[in-house]
């Protein structure tokens, strides 16, 4: 239960690179909630937008004391963004929206429709994404890859795009990953969810500012820090290189007895790798545990105080 002047739902959103869809998103984002409740409140995170966002964000928080917003002091990605929104939002229930408009608003009430059948998670499944091909299937091979690291279910098909309980944020909340991923985060806590289905909608101005560079880079941190089976993959690199170097030796010693320093070359290598490995995931078990803040606020509007 919510507490006196708690809003009933808290929408989080970062900005970054999409300073001309501001007033369409807080507008699109009031007038479907307005058709629900009175209490709301629009928190948009400027992720060290290079353009003018977070002025389009002061004057929006100057016009409606329904939006709040979040400067942070330079870009720290996507999904930091959003936990910094998620630590500042006080709904009972939290919507996650990306701020180019390809998740439609109007979802929102059929999220909270299906909530009611007694779900505190609602994920948004997109259909037709209007994505290039080659994003479509990267973000399809990269679910399937996370998917067999941690032994969790993952769909290329739904994002960030949700709807969460207050117990569902609080325990995302208490977590504190060093490759903030959100959608990991969803599921790592668990809580019972269930899956809407949406269409995908096209951007209504500009471009995404995901290049492919930066998707590879996040899908680098996510899959290496946040993969559970380390010693699964320690033990398969360990078995392919164990039965390359047997193949290899009995080629040698049949056709070039000479070539034999070339087995050992490649199980000095195939050892110098397999180490990595295992260094790596000391590394990460250890160092995902350091308590250091995965972003750094500068600025904050229409908070009347500081939440912790």
């Amino acid at each position: 239960m919510s507490e006196p002047n708690t809003p009933f739902i808290s929408v989080v959103s970062p900005v970054y690179g999409a300073a001309e869809l501001v007033d369409l998103l807080v507008a699109n984002i009031s007038q479907v909630l307005r058709t629900l409740t009175s209490s709301y409140e629009i928190i948009l995170v400027d992720d060290g937008s290079p353009d003018a966002g977070w002025s389009k964000i002061e004057q929006n928080a100057k016009r409606w004391p329904q939006v709040k917003g979040i400067k942070l002091s330079r870009n720290f990605g996507q999904h930091r963004a959003i936990s910094a929104g998620l630590k500042f939002s006080t709904g009972q229930w939290v919507v996650v929206l990306d701020c180019d408009l390809q998740d439609n608003p109007l979802e929102i009430p059929q999220m909270l429709l299906k909530a009611r059948e007694g779900y505190k998670i609602v994920l948004a499944q997109r259909n037709n994404k209007k994505h290039s091909r080659l994003k479509i299937f990267f973000s399809q091979v990269f679910n399937r890859v996370l998917t067999f690291l941690t032994n969790l279910p993952f769909d290329s098909r739904i994002g960030n795009f949700g709807l969460y309980h207050r117990d569902v944020i609080t325990a995302i909340c208490q977590k504190n990953d060093r490759a903030y991923y959100f959608p990991m985060m969803v599921q790592k806590v668990g809580f019972r969810s269930a899956i809407l289905e949406i269409e995908h909608q096209k951007r209504p101005a500009g471009e995404s500012s995901y290049s492919f560079g930066k998707n590879i880079k996040l899908a680098a941190s996510v899959l290496f820090f946040n993969g559970y089976n380390p010693l699964q993959i320690d033990i398969s690199v360990m078995l392919l290189t164990g039965i390359l170097l047997v193949l290899v030796n009995l080629y040698a010693q049949n056709h070039f007895p000479i070539a034999t320093t070339y087995t050992w070359g490649i199980f000095l290598l195939g050892s110098v790798f397999f180490l990595s490995i295992i260094g790596f995931n000391l590394f990460k078990t250890f160092g995902n545990k350091r308590n250091k803040p995965c972003y750094q606020i500068e600025k904050k509007v229409n908070f009347k105080a500081v939440i912790i």
